[in-house]
């Protein structure tokens, strides 16, 4: 059987390979103006971020502005209307996703194609926001909706794929926030019931699910990966927030530094970001990685930058986040691994006769590439590479790229549908330095 490799892209699977997060690289993303604050949204696998920025504004007034950073400088995204607007969300083409005022006292949701905003509002109410999208070009996001019995509002969750929109309903209390959304369409938020209680959900299949709680009678699910994986937090006491996983039905509690911690992202390796307050009630960026917690700002050299929350995890390790600058100025900031080995995906999302990427980081900027790919482990020699091996048996070289200025490989594939529940070895092979990236297998759907 041939494997067919014809390299554009889309959205999720299993995988198997991890990029250890070690010792990383700081960027403070600055800000729109010297002394402004600025707060991250979400980053893509292009290691672009998106988030919201203090703009200047006349003296007695204040302006926020979402901001896109492509690596090397913000760029300014205009408000629907003077002179507010919120960036929540990145598509991989850079596209930004959010919230702008759209007339006094009116906030709609926004699209910004890189060029332009639009305005892409849900609902009949005066109020709405985007949220999540992923590849697949699904957007999810919070409208108002008009309670004609109270005569109060409540937020709703709405779902949108081209023609189709929809209210994803609610446990019956009520009010509905959505968080994040995998590639799958999958939601992740929290629901008021009519009991009163508030409960993590997963929308799926058309349906919410009660993701349950720790003790409690409050939970919140705040991401899921493309493998389900969802994790958020939950009152264990009514004093104490504990973070958690959620897996195959199964809510396991997560370590904190010591007090109360909150998840914010997971990508699907598994690995998960968010923060926790230490045993002196201090905020802490945090990451965990099989089940420990670790305190980001012990893996940085953070230069007098305090590292207060990681809020967007990509497939390669890159962390965007937000904490404050040695002048005391609160900021958006990215962490970018220090790598000793070229570091790839695995094959997202991995599904079998459709379009598929995958992304790499740590190879030599502007160098070749070589993304091999197999159906079993093995052993081979890479010729001109003196005992150097790939890690397939009877590999194929599927595509051979060149990684960008920043030494990324971002390829878009599709693979035979024929591959469909058979497992494919995918390794990369950086030519001019003679490396090869950890390899990565998975079951195809």
């Amino acid at each position: 059987m041939t494997l067919l490799f014809a390299f554009t892209l889309c959205a999720v699977a299993p995988l198997a390979n991890v990029i250890a997060p070690q010792d990383y690289t700081l960027t403070d993303l600055g800000a729109l103006s010297v002394n402004l604050p600025s707060w991250s949204g979400d980053i893509n696998n292009r290691g672009q971020i998106c988030g919201t920025s203090g703009s200047p504004a006349p003296s007695g007034s204040q302006a926020f502005h979402a901001i896109f950073f492509d690596g090397t400088g913000l760029t300014d995204i205009d408000p629907i209307k003077p002179a507010l607007a919120f960036g929540y969300s990145i598509d991989e083409n850079g596209h930004v996703y959010g919230q702008s005022r759209a007339r006094q006292n009116t906030f709609h949701a926004f699209h910004w194609d890189g060029t332009q905003t639009h305005d892409v509002h849900f609902g009949t109410s005066d109020f709405s926001m985007i949220r999540s999208v992923n590849e697949a070009g699904m957007q999810m996001g919070l409208f108002l909706e008009p309670n004609l019995n109270s005569g109060i509002a409540n937020y709703h969750t709405f779902f949108r794929y081209g023609a189709i929109e929809q209210d994803i309903g609610h446990f019956g209390g009520g009010d509905t926030f959505s968080f994040n959304m995998n590639r799958l369409g999958d939601i992740v938020g929290s629901s008021n019931r009519v009991d009163g209680e508030v409960r993590g959900f997963l929308w799926q299949g058309g349906a919410l699910q009660d993701l349950g709680d720790l003790g409690d009678t409050y939970s919140q699910g705040r991401d899921i990966n493309d493998r389900g994986q969802i994790v958020g937090w939950s009152r264990a006491t009514p004093n104490v927030y504990v973070p958690f996983l959620w897996e195959n039905g199964v809510m396991t509690a997560l370590p904190t530094l010591g007090q109360d911690a909150f998840t914010h992202s997971i990508n699907n390796a598994g690995t998960i970001t968010g923060w926790s307050q230490d045993n002196n009630g201090v905020q802490q960026a945090t990451i965990w990685k099989n089940g420990s917690i670790t305190d980001l700002n012990t893996l940085v050299n953070t230069n007098g930058f305090h590292l207060a929350s990681a809020d967007g995890i990509n497939e390669v390790g890159e962390i965007c986040g937000t904490g404050t600058n040695a002048a005391g100025d609160k900021r958006a900031y990215k962490l970018t691994p220090i790598l000793s080995a070229p570091q790839l995906s695995s094959i997202l999302p991995g599904l079998a006769g459709e379009d598929n990427y995958t992304v790499g980081l740590g190879f030599t900027p502007h160098g070749r590439v070589a993304l091999v790919y197999g159906l079993a482990s093995g052993q081979v020699d890479i010729p001109g590479c003196l005992g150097l091996q790939v890690d397939i048996h009877q590999p194929i070289v599927g595509r051979i790229t060149t990684a960008d200025a920043d030494g990324r490989v971002y390829e878009v594939f599709r693979i035979a549908a024929s591959a469909r529940n058979l497992t494919v070895y995918l390794q990369a092979v950086d030519i001019r330095a003679c490396a090869t990236s950890p390899v990565t297998h998975q079951s195809l759907y």
